[in-house]
């Protein structure tokens, strides 16, 4: 009955995927089905990544010892450096969050979105708001080449920009570089026992809590993904010079619990309809439904997916089915959460539990 159930839904979703997205590019309709069925074929009987939780530990206290590294002999730089597209309440608060244990922020953003329309240098427009950390932010506007066509091009060309910025930013060898999306906050005691210890082998991964559109929905279905990684700059390295840049695990160094990433959060609707159509993942957001306002006002309140479920990835535990389907999950606590968040609860209200209502525009 089970197997029969199966198979009555991947010729179910096949149908409605290959009939009713008539508007996508064939190729797309194709590549929605793949992803709405490829769930199924995953293994039957599958155990979770393990998690590690430390929100009552005396994060002070870590040590290089503990992780079989040394201490830092000499004074090194840490570079914070990544992508910037609108997000002005992010990037506030990921430079107050860190600004005690970062030397520079790396901010590149550029005139084009990855999907190659044009769009507004936010922060070059808005720098006099971030003035406070002027003598610690080094900015990039990056100029995506007219002949690059493919989106997933254009973004790799955006990311290694982000390289590019770092090695006109005073980076000396052996300064520490923290690269990843600006949605991807690092813990600022894991920046600091990176900067102290030396010994680890490179790159470092940092695995993050996923949250959806505000801390109140926990993403329990990529853990431990998207990760941060980190670096020690050497730019005659080979392997440097090609810089990776996805969140696929890179060697076999990764810290658990090292950070948050807050997808889609954002303060104004419009910020979620202009992702929807500017981000290289677009092709999920076909249905005019996705780009309405009200729907997407629902899906912050209840922790849908704005996709839809097919694109989501995960094994089926036979013994944990419910745990497994429930991929996100209402968290009420704020333990554990950015300082800086928590210290201005009143300014950053939709970020927290109880706080879904967005507004519609910035004005």
């Amino acid at each position: 009955m089970f197997f029969r159930l199966l198979i009555g839904l991947m010729v179910l979703n096949f149908v409605v995927f290959s009939f009713l997205s008539p508007s996508s590019p064939f190729y797309e309709s194709i590549w929605l089905v793949f992803l709405n069925i490829r769930p199924w074929f995953r293994p039957l009987v599958d155990e979770p990544p393990e998690k590690w939780g430390t929100e009552f530990i005396n994060r002070q206290s870590l040590d290089c010892s503990l992780y079989g590294w040394t201490n830092q002999s000499k004074p090194i730089k840490v570079y914070d450096a990544f992508l910037f597209s609108l997000e002005l309440e992010w990037l506030e608060v990921r430079l107050n969050e860190l600004e005690a244990v970062i030397d520079y922020f790396v901010i590149v953003e550029s005139a084009t979105d990855f999907m190659g329309k044009p769009k507004e240098l936010v922060f070059q427009k808005n720098k006099d708001k971030f003035k406070k950390f002027e003598h610690k932010i080094c900015y990039h506007a990056a100029e995506v080449p007219k002949n690059i066509k493919d989106k997933w091009e254009r973004e790799d060309y955006q990311r290694h920009a982000v390289k590019d910025a770092v090695s006109n930013c005073f980076v000396e060898k052996g300064d520490i570089i923290i690269f990843g999306d600006l949605d991807e906050l690092p813990r600022p005691d894991i920046v600091r026992l990176l900067r102290k210890c030396t010994g680890y082998p490179q790159p470092v991964n940092l695995a993050l809590r996923n949250y959806l559109y505000s801390f109140e929905w926990e993403d329990v279905a990529y853990y431990p993904n998207p990760r941060l990684t980190v670096w020690i700059w050497n730019h005659s390295d080979p392997f440097f010079k090609h810089f990776p840049t996805h969140h696929d695990q890179i060697g076999d160094t990764l810290i658990h619990d090292a950070g948050w990433h807050c997808s889609w959060c954002f303060k104004y609707i419009e910020e979620f309809q202009w992702k929807m159509k500017a981000y290289s993942h677009s092709n999920e957001f076909w249905r005019p439904i996705q780009h309405d306002p009200n729907h997407i006002q629902q899906a912050i309140c209840t922790g849908e997916r704005l996709q839809g479920t097919y694109h989501i990835e995960f094994a089926i535990n036979l013994f944990d089915v419910h745990q497994k389907i429930q991929l996100i999950k209402s968290v009420k606590s704020m333990v554990s959460l950015p300082q800086y968040v928590i210290d201005n609860q009143k300014q950053y209200s939709y970020l927290l539990p109880g706080g879904c209502k967005r507004e519609s525009a910035r004005n």
